[in-house]
């Protein structure tokens, strides 16, 4: 987590959300993990920083460009719907 939590230093914007949570335990000490996942898309400025810094390869940049929505509240990309985009991706719809 702390690795994951160097990412965010690295951004211009602050588009990235992390909330840590401790479970389980790694060599006798607590592990942390992300409760809550965002990115906001309405900040990012897609400069490719994060993709850069992670440190698990888990962020990575696609070529879907079309984010137009109506409601400013879809364009906040929470854990789930990046699984899912990833998903998407990968099948190449």
């Amino acid at each position: 987590m702390r690795r994951l939590l160097h990412v965010l230093d690295r951004l211009p914007t602050q588009c990235i959300t992390i909330e840590a949570t401790e479970e389980g335990e790694d060599y006798g000490e607590k592990e942390k993990r992300p409760k809550r996942f965002e990115i906001n898309m309405l900040r990012c400025i897609f400069c490719g920083f994060c993709v850069e810094a992670c440190p698990e390869d888990a962020i990575s940049m696609t070529t879907d460009y079309e984010l137009a929505d109506y409601n400013r509240g879809d364009l906040i990309y929470d854990k789930e719907r990046l699984l899912k985009n990833y998903d998407r991706h990968r099948r190449g719809n």
